[in-house]
């Protein structure tokens, strides 16, 4: 019963009328003095929502073009709500003429972070300071195709297609990672988790990793379809190449 209300809150989270919830936060929290905007889901993989406007810097002039959410990932309504309301946020700062906020982080700045601290004393959940998505769980809904996916040494991976994984010289690059990396584990997997990070179309460095929690690493070897390759500081075994 439990895991049928998970998933049923799951889905009904997913198809609410982004539209009506707009208008009632604005209405209820910031006065009705927001813009209407045009607000739809999205299946963004990097942010759990995001809003993008245009600034004419000539004539200080914000126009929204977009606002967003994702349903790549699971959430229950709190937490919809509170990632509306940090987007919000950013609406309500173009609206009164702030295109970029003080500080390092142009856009959760000091008058970001001024306003969140304000309707976090008035709504009853929490709002995210972030749009960050490394913690969150992919939705059951979204099917990953298998990719290849190097483990280098403690929660890191670096996801590869498999078509740009089979067309590199995997023997060179594998030489390459053995002599900075003791512990190297491939093998490929359609955990949706992967849907998280971009992948590669080929082999080049070992830029491009991916730090990634222990839950998560998980999800992705229980996923596991064929093992490659591995190698624990200088034991070394070949499934495939």
């Amino acid at each position: 019963m439990r895991l049928f209300n998970i998933l049923f809150e799951e889905h009904s989270v997913h198809n609410t009328n982004l539209d009506t919830l707009y208008n009632k936060f604005n209405r209820k929290y910031f006065d009705n003095e927001l813009p209407k905007v045009p607000i739809s889901w999205n299946n963004n993989k990097r942010s759990g929502g995001m809003v993008k406007a245009k600034y004419n810097r000539s004539t200080g002039e914000i126009n929204i073009i977009s606002f967003q959410l994702s349903k790549q990932f699971k959430m229950s309504e709190e937490h919809l709500h509170g990632i509306m309301m940090h987007e919000m946020i950013h609406v309500y700062l173009f609206h009164v003429g702030i295109p970029y906020t003080t500080g390092k982080d142009k856009m959760h700045g000091i008058e970001f972070m001024a306003k969140l601290r304000e309707l976090r004393k008035k709504v009853p959940f929490d709002i995210p300071v972030t749009e960050e998505v490394s913690e969150m769980e992919v939705s059951d809904h979204i099917k990953m195709k298998p990719v290849v996916v190097i483990e280098i040494g403690p929660n890191s991976i670096i996801p590869v297609s498999t078509k740009g994984f089979d067309s590199s010289d995997k023997e060179k690059f594998i030489q390459m990672l053995s002599r900075r990396i003791k512990n190297i584990e491939i093998y490929v997997s359609n955990s949706n988790v992967l849907s998280k990070f971009p992948v590669k179309r080929k082999l080049e460095t070992v830029k491009g990793s991916y730090k990634i929690s222990d839950d998560d690493i998980k999800k992705i070897r229980d996923k596991k379809i064929t093992h490659i390759y591995s190698m624990i500081d200088t034991e070394v075994k070949f499934d495939l190449l």
